[in-house]
């Protein structure tokens, strides 16, 4: 028995971290789980999956979620061991008809960082980049809002995003986003607020676009807010 799990549970080795497809995977171990029958546990990612819910659907015919496209990538990968007489048999363990907003959605597909138009995209212009800034600069909701100015003043940043874990981060661990000027306004007030966690006086998370979207639309999207967080597969990558 090959057990096909998404990236981040902790079935596959993970801790237990956000992703994105929904209905499999855990974050702590049941009592129902019998590890003794698993022979392997192959990790898919959401990426990985969502486009082979995609190809099956488009090949096959068959309106599959996206853990349908987790067990047919494991699946698949678990064949290319076999020969032609060999049979696999995947449980598909959901329909695409819940997914229809998300993972058949192209706009959705498209701002998560799943998909890519023609010609240049934010994440060819992001490939340019000559600069030692990290990709995605972040402070934790636990630290301090002095944290926070110092680490925008050593970047020359003004706009950091606000997350929970360590890096490679996924989208639902982002909670929020501070700005410079914000940071500024809450200190003109009262200083005592420097040594306060960032939690407190943390603003919303920044508007989304995806690495495979086009130019046009980051330069559309700016004219409504002052950054936004570029998403790559799913996974925060940078802030343009």
């Amino acid at each position: 028995m090959v057990v096909a799990d998404p990236e981040g549970s902790v079935y596959s080795g993970g801790s237990g971290r956000p992703y994105l497809v929904e209905g499999v995977g855990e974050d702590f171990w049941p009592d129902t789980y019998h590890a003794d029958v698993v022979d392997e546990t192959i990790a898919i990612s959401d990426a990985d999956s969502f486009a082979m819910a995609h190809r099956v659907t488009r090949e096959e015919g068959l309106l599959i979620g996206g853990s349908g496209g987790t067990a047919i990538a494991a699946a698949l990968q678990v064949a290319k061991d076999l020969t032609a007489d060999d049979l696999v048999v995947a449980i598909v363990p959901d329909s695409g008809r819940g997914y229809l907003s998300k993972v058949f959605d192209d706009a959705w597909m498209a701002t998560m960082g799943f998909s890519r138009v023609e010609g240049t995209v934010i994440g060819d212009l992001l490939a340019t980049r000559d600069d030692d800034l990290p990709e995605l600069i972040y402070v934790s909701p636990e630290d301090s809002v002095r944290d926070a100015a110092l680490l925008m003043r050593k970047y020359g940043v003004s706009q950091i995003a606000v997350a929970k874990g360590d890096m490679p981060l996924s989208a639902a661990e982002v909670v929020g986003s501070v700005s410079e000027l914000w940071l500024m306004n809450q200190t003109y007030r009262s200083d005592e607020i420097l040594d306060r966690p960032i939690e407190e006086v943390v603003q919303d998370p920044l508007p989304t676009i995806g690495a495979g979207e086009p130019i046009n639309r980051a330069v559309s999207l700016l004219e409504q807010a002052p950054a936004l967080l570029v998403l790559d597969g799913g996974r925060p990558r940078t802030i343009v």
